[in-house]
């Protein structure tokens, strides 16, 4: 069985932006990456580009994520 790695990112900026276009490009399903920022306007830009599914709160994600990057 094959182990799916969680990313999460609290903060939707550049830095999370050029991150998630990397992880996606090299084959990282969108469904396997949280993400969080007090800008839902942010949020839901990234959303739309990416097919990522926000979470406007972070603790509840944020126990099961193998990774977790901030900025």
């Amino acid at each position: 069985m094959q182990k799916t790695t969680t990313i999460g990112f609290i903060g939707a900026g550049n830095m999370a932006y050029a991150l998630i276009s990397g992880l996606i490009n090299n084959g990282l399903e969108a469904s396997n990456i949280k993400l969080s920022d007090t800008d839902t306007t942010l949020l839901s830009q990234r959303e739309l580009e990416f097919g990522l599914k926000f979470l406007p709160t972070t603790h509840k994600w944020l126990c099961n994520a193998m990774r977790l990057y901030w900025q």
